[in-house]
């Protein structure tokens, strides 16, 4: 059951970011051209600059999460770990 509503939860924040997306590149369709140093790119509206920005995030980020290990999952440690690493009787 609580799987179920973090699933909804994600599918909502992902939906609600896409239609906020959505928005801002329909509301920006003035052309621009960006410029780093001495590039500069070809003219194209605000709002496509932003859709390549989110989904370069997105690519970017998703490749950087198994460089990071935050995909492994420790498992639950046994009563004989936590007695070793809690190990009281040195106080005493």
């Amino acid at each position: 059951m609580l799987r179920r509503i973090s699933q909804l939860a994600i599918a909502m924040v992902l939906a609600l970011g896409l239609i906020s997306l959505a928005l801002l590149t329909i509301q920006n369709v003035t052309p621009v051209a960006l410029s780093f140093l001495t590039l500069q790119s070809i003219e194209m509206p605000v709002g496509l600059l932003l859709v390549f920005a989110v989904a370069g995030g997105l690519v970017v980020g998703s490749l950087l999460v198994p460089l990071s290990g935050g995909s492994r999952r420790r498992g639950i440690p046994s009563q004989q770990q936590l007695d070793r690493e809690f190990d009281f009787d040195d106080l005493v």
